[in-house]
């Protein structure tokens, strides 16, 4: 992570790079004929590798969170903080509204694809107590 600030605020980048290898070492599944085993059969929706960043800007009781690439996705976030002991946050994830899937393992309901989720909002209001 790197950080640096200037007059009330703060920039701060990270970055993660991961490789997953996700496999079935014991298991079986019944296809009401036969037990199939999956052992050594890769685990759905795991990828094998993840790369990651985050580019984060906090201008005294503003963050904003650009850049966060995940299977080439854009997610935005941004939160605000008032009065003290109150914050609102909101976002939008998937920004590019990019279509993508994984597949998955030939088990109920079925063989086929898991498609992800489209472009997305939030929006929440927090208070501490």
């Amino acid at each position: 992570m790197i950080t640096g600030s200037i007059r009330n605020t703060d920039v701060k980048l990270f970055g993660s790079f991961v490789y997953t290898n996700a496999r079935y070492t014991s298991r079986s599944l019944s296809n009401n004929i036969e037990n199939l085993s999956i052992v050594g059969k890769e685990v759905e929706g795991v990828p094998d590798w993840i790369n990651r960043a985050s580019l984060e800007v906090r201008h005294k009781c503003i963050s904003l969170v650009g850049v966060i690439p995940s299977y080439t996705l854009f997610d935005f976030a941004a939160s605000y903080r008032f009065l003290k002991n109150y914050h609102i946050s909101g976002g939008v994830n998937n920004i590019a509204d990019l279509r993508y899937f994984r597949r998955r393992i030939n088990m109920y309901p079925g063989p086929g694809i898991l498609p992800a989720d489209g472009r997305t909002f939030y929006v929440s209001l927090g208070f501490k107590i």
